[in-house]
């Protein structure tokens, strides 16, 4: 009798993991989703203000966060660019997510349009205009990006920043090793190794994976890169001018999305961005 009441107690704990690990990249509503995203939003808060402190945004910043939680990260930013003319942006690709935030921030995104939240399924394909970002953050969330594809949306990232610009994501490896213990992640997936290798050859600088500690004496790491100014010089005067016109149709669409708060066309994106070399 103890025999069969311990092995179901091994099943029902490992079906509840499996939920859990299924639900850790892509929450869902429903008991086990609102407890994760509570948990996790608990455990991740000072790194979600570690992540966007780094950046060194200003009040009149437009700044995006990637895999945005119940809202942590999109509040603390916020309240740093209420005050002026910056906007917060914010992709998930969870609809109960994305839903969660809209809810949450409904005032400040309908009658204030200081932020814009948004469900992307693809970031290999960002809907906004090269050159548009002050800074980009993120905690975690590298760990659900296939390996083949990470190249291509780091570079993706690197578009959608201005010249001089950051990206921080902010980790902790002791939380990640007890993800890993209870086989939420796997030991492949949140290997910032694998993240950081990909950084360099989308374009990025000065890429580096920083130890800090937290107020309350805890360790965490912060993985950062910057989108360098271009040293090309040219005198051909068909480059030049090649150049402007791609910059005064990229200054009009970043007036666009600011005035209508709403990405552009997959046509309007089309802007070719800089050259990046590998």
């Amino acid at each position: 009798m103890i025999f069969n009441v311990s092995k179901m107690f091994n099943k029902f704990a490992r079906i509840a993991l499996q939920d859990i690990a299924s639900q850790y990249g892509m929450p869902m509503k429903g008991i086990t989703g609102s407890l994760l995203t509570r948990y996790n939003a608990n455990k991740t808060r000072f790194l979600e203000h570690a992540a966007f402190d780094a950046l060194n945004c200003t009040e009149d910043d437009c700044i995006l966060e990637i895999g945005f939680g119940r809202g942590e990260g999109i509040a603390y930013a916020y309240d740093k660019v209420k005050s002026g003319g910056g906007i917060v942006f914010g992709i998930d690709w969870s609809p109960y997510i994305t839903e969660l935030a809209q809810k949450r921030f409904v005032l400040e995104i309908a009658e204030e349009a200081k932020i814009k939240v948004d469900q992307i399924f693809e970031l290999r394909n960002l809907p906004y205009p090269t050159d548009f970002f002050s800074g980009v953050f993120h905690v975690d969330t590298f760990y659900f990006w296939q390996q083949d594809a990470m190249v291509e949306i780091c570079h993706e990232i690197y578009r959608v920043l201005k010249p001089g610009a950051s990206l921080t994501c902010g980790l902790q490896l002791s939380r990640l090793k007890k993800l890993q213990k209870w086989g939420i992640l796997t030991e492949s997936q949140s290997d910032p190794t694998r993240y950081l290798l990909c950084l360099e050859p989308a374009g990025f600088s000065s890429v580096q994976m920083t130890y800090h500690r937290s107020k309350e004496g805890s360790e965490y790491q912060l993985i950062s890169g910057k989108k360098p100014y271009s040293s090309e010089q040219t005198s051909d005067y068909d480059t030049v001018m090649e150049e402007l016109e791609k910059e005064i149709k990229r200054d009009l669409l970043v007036e666009q999305v600011l005035k209508t708060r709403r990405p552009p066309s997959s046509v309007d994106v089309t802007l070719s961005p800089p050259d990046v070399k590998s």
